[in-house]
């Protein structure tokens, strides 16, 4: 995870819920305009959404590849990094 993002999740963490923040995994159905589905979520998602600005969204985000992302308000998420196999 990048340092932006390690201060995007300690900046929202005081939004916990009870059971700690929810990070959800997601893949990116199109980049333009930037288009997510979430594995917990039923429809695709392409308004609403915030990208931590380490993600370059021309050359480093591309259809098929999986995203970590937290829901941050009533209809935004953060899309906080890219999600690759270890």
């Amino acid at each position: 995870m990048s340092a932006e993002a390690a201060r995007i999740i300690k900046k929202i963490s005081g939004k916990k819920t009870a059971s700690g923040l929810d990070i959800m995994l997601g893949t990116v159905k199109a980049v333009s305009p930037l288009t997510v589905k979430f594995d917990d979520v039923s429809f695709d998602i392409s308004a609403g959404l915030l990208v931590n600005p380490d993600i370059n969204l021309r050359e480093g985000l591309k259809a098929g590849e999986r995203v970590a992302g937290v829901p941050v308000g009533g209809t935004q998420y953060l899309i906080l990094c890219k999600a690759v196999a270890a």
